[in-house]
């Protein structure tokens, strides 16, 4: 079920790319939280994606990889202190801190009764795209709700118009 649905939205999302940045893959780590005030020490890993997409950047997966658990790292560590829900806040290029991870609530009905919140963290992509992927993947998920608020709110503090984009595909 994950693997389709990242599939899914990874063809989504090469669909809206212009041609040069096409053809790249990434990974995506996927963590949950039914306690995000203790930060990273309430994180669970869900899931860990295969390398999946293009293989013009293949070379570097294991760097993305590492990516992708930091950012979600960062995001956690952030998000009660600071109240981050996006890793672009706390993003810094020169330092090698990319954006690309996300924090909204999802219900889940085999971990909870309620909503929970969930991070997907994408690495390998261009960069617009990581966090855009990760959060079409949920949306692709049919059996689990996404809170289009807290959606709404990843959008605006990260200005990611190419996720408004993606998010506004047809599933």
């Amino acid at each position: 079920m994950l693997h389709d649905a990242l599939a899914r939205a990874v063809a989504d999302a090469e669909s809206l790319l212009d041609r040069t940045e096409k053809g790249r893959g990434g990974h995506l780590r996927l963590f949950y939280s039914h306690t995000p005030a203790i930060g990273h020490a309430g994180m669970v890993e869900l899931w860990v994606s295969p390398w999946v997409g293009g293989t013009s950047n293949v070379k570097s997966k294991g760097k993305y990889l590492v990516y992708a658990f930091e950012k979600a790292i960062r995001l956690a560590q952030c998000h009660p202190r600071l109240g981050h829900v996006s890793s672009e806040q706390s993003a810094d290029p020169r330092n090698e801190l990319w954006n690309g991870a996300s924090m909204v609530l999802v219900k889940i009905p085999e971990l909870a009764t309620g909503s929970i919140w969930v991070m997907p963290s994408a690495s390998g992509w261009p960069a617009k795209a990581d966090a855009a992927i990760g959060l079409r993947m949920l949306q692709r998920i049919p059996q689990w709700k996404l809170d289009m608020g807290s959606v709404e709110q990843v959008l605006q503090v990260s200005n990611n118009h190419f996720a408004k984009k993606l998010l506004a595909l047809p599933l």
